[in-house]
C-alpha cells in the first residue's frame, strides 16, 4: 500500500511558517495535485514527503509507517519514492542510458537486468531508440522524460513531481499532461504533483488539494474545487472568476437557493454556502463562460437580465473574451463568435443562474 497521511504537519523557516497544521491522506494509486501559488508551501510539503525536510510538528505515514516526525526521519532512500524535479536534473556527461540506469546501478541491479528495464521504460515514454544521446541533443520535452525515466525506472510506490511542466512551451505542456496521466494509469503508482497551473491540476488529477497561506483550503475532486469552491481565495484562484458584491435578500436553507441583490434593478438566483444567512454581504461567484450576451432590446420585460455596456473585447480564436460594465461592476464574459458585440456597445447580460455561487464575502 502506497497511501500517504499526513497529519497535523507544520512546518516553520525562522519565524515563517510556511506549512499550518496541515492533514491530508492520499489514496493508493491515486494522483493528486497540491495547487497554490508561488510560496504557498506545496513544495515544502512535497519535501517533506521525500524526506528532504522534517516537519516541525505533526507525523507522515506511508502505508501506515511512520517515515517523519519533528523527532524521526526515515531516509529518502529507503522510502521507495522517485522525485521528477523542476529544472529536470539529467547529467549532461551522460548519455540517455546511462541517466535512466544512475539508480539501477545505485541499486546494485545485475546488468542484464538494468538493460532489459532501461529498454521498457524508454519505450514506455516514447524514447525508444535514443539511449545513445546526450541531453544536449535533446530537446527540452525529452530532456523531461528522461527524467521521468529515471525515476519510473526504479519501480517507486510513489512518484514526486515538483512542477516538472514548468519549462515547457505551452504545446508540449499539454501534450506532456497526457503522457504523465496514462503513466500513472499504466504503472498504478501514487502520484503526488505540485504546480500552480490550474489547468494541470484539473487535467490530470483524481483530486486537487488547494493550498495558500500554508493552509489546505479545499481538498476535492477537480470538478467540485473549481464549481463549488469552498471560499473566496479557491474560487478566485481556481481559472477566471467574476467576484460580485452584493448582499443575501432570501435565503431557502432545504434547497440551499439564495436570491442575491447586486442593485436595485439586478437580481440573482444562486446556490449559497451553508453558513450564509439573510441580510449579509455576499460574494456571487460566477464563471465567465457562464454567462450570456444578448442584443440589449432582449431586456425589455425580462426582469432577470442586467444591461451593461462593452467596454473592450478580445478575439481569441475560439472565443471572444469580453470586458463589460454592469450596474456598477465590472464583468468578465467568454462567449462564442455568434455573439458579436463591440466595444461601447450596450448589451443584455444573462447569467446561468444554476451555476451561481453565493460566498460570505
Amino acid at each position: 500500500m502506497a497511501d500517504i497521511e499526513i497529519r497535523k504537519v507544520s512546518k516553520r523557516f525562522g519565524a515563517n511558517l510556511v506549512v499550518d497544521d496541515i492533514s491530508l491522506t492520499i489514496n493508493d494509486k491515486e494522483f493528486v495535485t497540491l495547487l497554490g501559488p508561488s510560496g504557498c508551501g506545496k513544495t515544502t510539503i512535497l519535501r517533506m514527503i521525500a524526506g528532504f525536510l522534517a516537519p516541525d510538528a505533526g507525523e507522515i505515514r506511508v502505508g501506515g509507517q511512520l517515515v517523519s516526525s519533528a523527532t524521526y526521519a526515515l531516509a529518502p532512500e529507503r522510502r521507495n519514492m522517485g522525485m521528477v524535479f523542476q529544472n529536470y536534473a539529467v547529467w549532461p556527461h551522460m548519455n540517455v542510458n546511462q541517466n535512466v540506469a544512475f539508480g539501477l546501478e545505485m541499486k546494485k541491479v545485475v546488468r542484464d537486468q538494468i538493460n532489459v528495464r532501461i529498454e521498457r521504460i524508454l519505450d514506455m515514454i516514447g524514447l525508444a531508440g535514443l539511449g545513445q544521446r546526450y541531453p544536449a541533443q535533446l530537446s527540452g520535452g525529452q530532456q523531461q522524460r528522461v527524467a521521468l525515466a529515471r525515476a519510473l525506472v526504479v519501480e517507486p510506490t510513489i512518484l514526486l513531481l515538483d512542477e516538472p511542466l514548468s519549462n515547457l512551451d505551452a504545446k508540449l505542456r499539454e501534450q506532456m499532461r497526457f503522457t504523465l496521466k496514462d503513466l500513472q494509469r499504466r504503472t498504478g503508482i501514487t502520484f503526488v504533483y505540485v504546480t500552480h497551473d490550474q489547468a494541470e491540476a484539473m487535467a490530470m488529477s483524481d483530486r486537487v488539494a488547494v493550498i495558500q497561506q500554508g493552509k489546505i483550503q479545499q481538498f476535492g475532486l477537480p470538478r467540485e474545487v473549481y464549481e463549488k469552491p469552498a471560499n473566496r481565495l479557491v474560487a478566485d484562484f481556481m481559472g477566471l472568476v467574476n467576484l460580485l458584491k452584493g448582499g443575501l435578500a432570501a435565503i431557502d436553507a432545504s434547497s440551499a437557493r439564495s436570491t442575491v441583490r447586486l442593485s436595485d434593478a439586478w437580481t440573482v438566483e444562486a446556490y449559497a454556502a451553508a453558513e450564509l444567512m439573510a441580510g449579509e454581504d455576499v460574494t456571487l461567484v460566477i464563471r465567465p463562460e457562464d454567462i450570456s450576451l444578448l442584443p440589449a432590446s432582449a431586456k425589455a420585460g425580462d426582469s432577470r437580465l442586467a444591461l451593461g455596456k462593452v467596454t473592450a473585447r478580445t478575439y481569441l480564436g475560439n472565443i471572444i473574451d469580453y470586458r463589460l460594465e454592469v450596474e456598477g461592476q465590472p464583468l468578465r464574459v467568454q462567449a462564442p463568435h455568434s455573439a458579436d458585440f463591440h466595444v461601447e456597445e450596450t448589451v443584455a447580460v444573462k447569467v446561468d443562474e444554476e451555476r451561481c455561487l453565493a460566498l460570505r464575502s
